[in-house]
């Protein structure tokens, strides 16, 4: 069977027991359904924000003004200016990024880098009245405590790791267990395979030294094909990350048969077309 026909192609699509779990494996569905352990992070540095905050501007700001509602405006201000300045980037990027001129593009990244700053220092001296040095401090003191968690969630993370307890850390980030993800999975046989497709696909579309030949490009179709449907076939239900994984290596695999079957379409001989002969020979020349 041809690695290359329309047929084949579309059949590694058939049946993959990826696709009842990709709405789940899109990145963009994993940021709008994030996992009880991300939204307990990010709630508890807000609360140590606010609260590092209020301690802080005890320590520089006068007794009347260190007040926790004065921390909670700081805050408040803060998330509204932060969302503020990344949905301006972003907006200016998505503008200038079809240029791909990497000043403008540079230009935007560091002008939303540095207003950033400069409004966390001028948030802090228009709440409290204060000058730009005790505005520093209270910044640096309020995110100590800040790195102090973010260094103990790591030190969580890694402890779990080197003990031994990845599956019961693959549970907390993935909200389920891992047994009931990949049920009986080897998780390195199936990354093994996965580095391999990976491996072949970066040949295949990026090849090194000499350019090859279209009978080279087929049989790399054709290989890549029987790695896809074994994969396929030993893909586990409902891992939301190895699906993503599959069905990029499946559209890399269509893109480069698109490109083969373009080399073949070049590579067919034109059809000769047979000349007719118009200068007959006339009676008398025939009968010399």
């Amino acid at each position: 069977m041809d690695p290359l026909s329309p047929g084949t192609m579309l059949a590694a699509l058939a049946d993959s027991p990826a696709d009842a779990s990709l709405s789940h494996a899109s990145p963009l569905g994993s940021f709008l359904h994030p996992t009880p352990a991300f939204l307990a992070l990010i709630l508890c540095l807000q609360v140590v924000l606010i609260l590092g905050t209020w301690l802080a501007s005890k320590a520089v700001v006068h007794a009347d003004a260190a007040t926790f509602k004065n921390a909670l405006n700081v805050w408040l201000w803060s998330l509204l200016t932060g969302i503020g300045c990344n949905v301006g980037v972003f907006v200016g990027l998505s503008m200038v990024t079809a240029s791909r001129d990497p000043l403008r593009i540079g230009l935007i990244q560091w002008g939303g880098l540095i207003l950033s700053v400069l409004l966390t220092f001028l948030i802090r001296m228009k709440v409290y009245v204060i000058g730009f040095l005790r505005s520093f401090v209270i910044v640096m003191l309020t995110g100590i405590p800040l790195v102090l968690v973010m260094l103990g969630f790591l030190f969580t993370v890694m402890k779990g790791a080197i003990s031994g307890n990845t599956l019961a850390w693959m549970q907390a980030v993935n909200g389920q267990a891992w047994s009931e993800q990949v049920p009986g999975a080897n998780l390195s046989d199936d990354r093994a395979a996965s580095n391999e497709i990976d491996r072949l696909l970066n040949t295949a579309l990026h090849p090194t030294g000499p350019t090859p030949s279209l009978q080279e490009h087929e049989a790399m179709a054709k290989v890549l094909q029987e790695k896809l449907q074994a994969r396929r076939d030993s893909l586990p239900a409902g891992n939301a990350r190895e699906s993503a994984v599959f069905h990029n290596q499946l559209n890399r695999y269509l893109y480069f048969c698109n490109l083969v079957l373009a080399e073949r379409s070049r590579a067919k001989p034109a059809t000769p077309v047979q000349s007719v002969r118009t200068d007959t020979a006339s009676p008398r020349t025939a009968a010399h």
